[in-house]
């Protein structure tokens, strides 16, 4: 080890040296297109006797069919496709569980019956 003139501690040695130029763009200076997702849900109770219920309903996800686009590509050697969004993202999940997330991405309709005691 040895000191440089700011009187920091540089290691000397076999090894790669410290990175020390980590450029000047400031944190989180690009930023993707945001994300929407919009769920309704809408029951109503027919039936309700002492503690029995029956309910009918429906449930809407993705309702207003919002399309959400990837982040913006950011390979700088590749000035052709810098800054393009190549594709869209899906939700992480669906109603049907997180193995369905791309063959259920647009506006999903389920209608349902519940009896509840």
């Amino acid at each position: 080890m040895t000191t440089s003139d700011s009187g920091a501690i540089v290691p000397v040695g076999p090894g790669p040296s410290p990175q020390t130029n980590y450029g000047n763009v400031p944190r989180n200076a690009f930023y993707g297109p945001h994300y929407a997702d919009v769920d309704l849900n809408l029951y109503k109770d027919v039936f309700k006797h002492e503690s029995m219920t029956f309910q009918i309903g429906a449930s809407a996800y993705n309702a207003l069919n919002h399309v959400n686009f990837a982040a913006p590509q950011s390979n700088a050697s590749n000035l052709s496709t810098l800054g393009h969004i190549a594709s869209d993202i899906n939700a992480p999940t669906s109603p049907y569980g997180s193995s369905q997330e791309s063959t259920v991405a647009g506006r999903v309709l389920v209608v349902q019956g519940r009896f509840l005691f």
